[in-house]
């Protein structure tokens, strides 16, 4: 072999083994970079694992909360129902217990003197109650039908027309009645139901038949009111308790707002109070 041959063959193993090495760099970096990867991807492995166990602690929260809620609003609204459901009971216990009965014979009484006296048509006996639902034999007998001139409801003063004298005495019956031709709204209805046509004028309430005389620093209605509040409070809280259902319907069905009168914030007053009480009771008990 010429020594141009073993120059040669010196240079090419010289070439290899730069070339080696070389490769052995690239691979420990590539390597390097694998082991990188690995500890990587484990901990995002990691990480997602925490966050599914973290995701899945909040939705059993979440789920805990929505049902604690639903218990609660069952139990709120039980409880309301059973405080209404009580009053209600409570109200008719002691007006039935003291008056029904009473009334009842009364009216009976008249009704027979008047058969026996005017000698018309037979007039059906109704109860005095104010619970009493409103009978369509007495919207005949106020529209003007009908033999008979004495009132359905047993009373013996009508020193108006029959039409007129429920609006006075028979409010609660008469608006029940009521419709669009007496250009009356729909809140004016109701609040005439409780507490007497909205015109200034005498007012009698027939939870007790008392009679109000006119007043001219109050308007009938909030006259009428005042009095069922001071002298009739159990009826007042029932009554307080209707308007609030009736507003709360009447504001899902209407697009138009009603402003609170100063009826509406007497009754509101009252409602809450209740509230108050029924909350210290359930306290002490």
């Amino acid at each position: 072999m010429s020594v141009a041959d073993n120059a040669s063959t010196i240079s090419l193993s010289g070439s290899s083994q730069w070339i080696c090495q070389q490769c052995d760099v690239v691979l420990k970096k590539a390597q390097a970079r694998e082991s990188h990867l690995k500890e990587e991807l484990d901990a995002a492995r990691k990480l997602t694992e925490r966050y599914a166990t973290e995701l899945a602690a909040a939705m059993q929260t979440l789920n805990s909360i929505r049902k604690s809620s639903s218990d609660a609003e069952e139990h709120i609204s039980a409880s309301l129902t059973a405080i209404v459901e009580e009053k209600r009971k409570r109200f008719h216990q002691q007006s039935s217990s003291t008056d029904e009965s009473q009334q009842r014979s009364t009216d009976a009484n008249v009704f027979s003197r008047r058969r026996s006296s005017e000698g018309c048509a037979p007039v059906p006996v109704l109860s005095l109650h104010p619970e009493a639902p409103p009978s369509y034999e007495e919207k005949k007998w106020w529209k003007g039908d009908g033999a008979s001139q004495s009132c359905p409801r047993g009373c013996d003063h009508i020193e108006e027309s029959r039409r007129e004298h429920y609006k006075k005495w028979h409010y609660n019956v008469y608006y029940a009645f009521v419709n669009r031709e007496d250009n009356y709204s729909e809140r004016e209805r109701w609040m005439c139901t409780l507490f007497g046509d909205k015109v200034p004028g005498i007012r009698v309430c027939h939870y007790c038949h008392h009679l109000l005389k006119k007043d001219s620093k109050h308007n009938g209605q909030l006259q009428l009111a005042n009095h069922i509040e001071n002298e009739h409070p159990e009826v007042f809280g029932e009554l307080a308790v209707q308007h609030s259902r009736h507003r709360s319907n009447t504001a899902a069905t209407s697009h138009i707002p009603q402003l609170p009168g100063e009826i509406d914030r007497l009754l509101e007053k009252s409602l809450n109070g209740t509230h108050e009480k029924d909350k210290i009771h359930e306290q002490l008990h």
